[in-house]
């Protein structure tokens, strides 16, 4: 079962052993017996973040095209080189 780290406001973090199916946003603090206190789910950096366009479409070269474009671009300086290039599909029938 995974680990879910939780802080609370008082003690710092801890660790609770859980199933993904049970997890909740808080708990009740584990480092002292006494304290009650709810203590919300520290997320990690991973979960924060979120990829643009550019991340996934900056293409091979950096120019911001995507794959597709790319790889179109390369077929026309290719024919334009006077090569005929072959495509990557008929190779592996």
């Amino acid at each position: 079962m995974p680990n879910y780290t939780y802080r609370c406001p008082d003690h710092g973090d801890f660790t609770v052993e859980q199933s993904m199916s049970e997890t909740t946003a808080s708990a009740t603090c584990r480092r002292k017996l006494s304290c009650e206190k709810a203590s919300p789910k520290v997320l990690g950096a991973a979960l924060q973040f979120t990829y643009g366009r550019a991340n996934f479409h900056d293409g091979p070269d950096g120019t911001g095209e995507t794959v597709r474009e790319t790889g179109q671009r390369w077929m026309s300086e290719a024919k334009a080189a006077g090569l005929n290039p072959e495509p990557a599909a008929a190779r592996w029938v």
